[in-house]
């Protein structure tokens, strides 16, 4: 009796697992889990203020992580950049920053 009462659950289980494994396994190499690059864009981002570069805008997409904005030179468009890479070296990064004329 009990086992006809588990294997529904256990069935169901099982399928949820199998359903979630191939959801996973239909991205490419280089395009991650929009929900992952949320999280890292959120990290990007604090790390980002606490350099000092508050302007910067940080937006996530399946594809990475985007720097857009304005900064004053150079230097500070690199700087964001080297920031937002040592948050997680792996993610894709786009540096869209406008150095300021």
């Amino acid at each position: 009796m009990r086992y006809l009462i588990l294997r529904p659950i256990v069935l169901s289980a099982a399928m949820a697992v199998l359903l979630l494994c191939g959801c996973a396994s239909r991205q490419g190499p280089h395009e991650g889990n929009l929900l992952d690059n949320k999280v890292t864009a959120q990290r990007v981002h604090s790390a980002l203020k606490d350099a000092g570069l508050k302007h910067v805008r940080v937006s996530a997409s399946r594809d990475g992580i985007t720097l857009t904005g304005t900064v004053r030179s150079e230097e500070e468009r690199s700087r964001a950049e080297q920031v937002a890479k040592g948050v997680q070296r792996a993610m894709e990064l786009k540096n869209e920053l406008q150095v300021r004329d």
